[in-house]
């Protein structure tokens, strides 16, 4: 992190970063590596996966892209939050306010990808 000119207290920043008007979210786990990395939708940002760009699509269409990718039990939609075991991936919130193009539909607040180390230490948290 000092490389990229932040201090070397992440403590100080609870082990949390915010970037691009708080659109991007950076986890650290107790070894300073980043652990979870979150992206909100934002005027600016553009995330795609498998060639769909996610803040343009209705929150369950992009469950199901996901969910397709997993490799693991079908899971249920819920606009609240999911996690995505295999992959690692989190989607959070689901609701129109989000949609930057004036609430045609429910989208994510954030969709997240996620460590190893970062899994570990949510699951039992999100059952």
């Amino acid at each position: 992190m000092l490389d990229l000119g932040f201090d070397d207290d992440l403590e100080e920043h609870d082990k949390r970063l915010y970037f691009f008007e708080n659109s991007i979210q950076v986890e650290f786990d107790d070894a300073d590596t980043a652990s979870f990395i979150g992206i909100s939708s934002h005027s600016e940002i553009d995330l795609f996966f498998q060639g769909h760009d996610l803040f343009e699509m209705d929150a369950e269409q992009v469950f199901e892209v996901f969910q397709q990718v997993e490799n693991g039990d079908r899971t249920t939609f819920s606009e609240h939050e999911h996690l995505f075991p295999q992959q690692i991936v989190t989607l959070w919130d689901a609701d129109k306010q989000y949609d930057r193009r004036g609430r045609r539909f429910p989208v994510w607040a954030q969709i997240g990808i996620g460590s190893k180390s970062y899994y570990e230490a949510v699951k039992d948290h999100r059952k």
